[in-house]
């Protein structure tokens, strides 16, 4: 039988219509952008409304819903003096988690990292991190010297003195356990499952990946 053109064209014109994507447009009101305002941070959604009035001394872009807060001395160019503190924020401008960390990380796989100490602001002197929930609950008390945010279930965590090569990386679980044993002198964070390590002094430092095992994948080279 002989199928006309027209009808080839709607059955194309179907198959088009049902692979395209159905996903709803994005709500612009819940976007959140931070705006500048006689050097005041508020934000303002997707419509250009202001939605968070300007009023934080300084604060970060939203991440899972919060966004870091400073209040005190926050002037970041001269970071480690004067006396300001880190807490956090939700989509309608209200304290959540108070200022009363030396520093934090933004929220990355439902934890953000904390920081108590001098050592937090300064490459001298203690610090100690840990992570906490969206509630402020310390999930992994601060006992570390240097972390990173979580990846793929797994965070950077640093023993010794991090601020030298005499510090050790590894990498820890949601639990605060080490699944990989602090063991490199630098480490970047897990993506696509494998992670860049680094063995060796400044000078004569070799790289190499390992898998989420910790088993080396390509052995330390330069």
């Amino acid at each position: 039988m002989k199928v006309s053109g027209c009808v080839c064209l709607l059955a194309l014109l179907c198959v088009l219509g049902c692979t395209r994507s159905t996903a709803p447009p994005k709500d612009l009101s819940t976007v959140r952008l931070r705006v500048r305002v006689g050097g005041r941070t508020g934000y303002i959604d997707g419509t250009g409304k202001l939605v968070i009035n300007p009023q934080f001394g300084s604060a970060s872009e939203f991440s899972e819903g919060l966004a870091v807060l400073c209040v005190g001395d926050c002037d970041f160019g001269r970071e480690g003096q004067g006396s300001h503190k880190y807490g956090f924020i939700n989509e309608s401008g209200k304290i959540v988690i108070n200022p009363q960390f030396d520093q934090v990380r933004e929220f990355a796989e439902g934890l953000a990292a904390f920081c108590f100490g001098s050592g937090c602001q300064l490459t001298t002197g203690e610090a100690k991190w840990g992570y906490m929930d969206k509630s402020g609950h310390f999930v992994i008390g601060p006992q570390y010297g240097e972390v990173g945010s979580f990846t793929e279930g797994l965070a950077l965590a640093c023993i010794g003195n991090c601020s030298s090569e005499s510090g050790k990386w590894g990498f820890i679980d949601r639990t605060g356990r080490f699944a990989i044993n602090p063991q490199y002198d630098y480490a970047a964070p897990f993506k696509d499952g494998f992670a860049l390590v680094e063995v060796g002094d400044v000078k004569d430092r070799k790289a190499g990946y390992i898998d989420k095992s910790g088993k080396m994948i390509w052995t330390p080279s330069n």
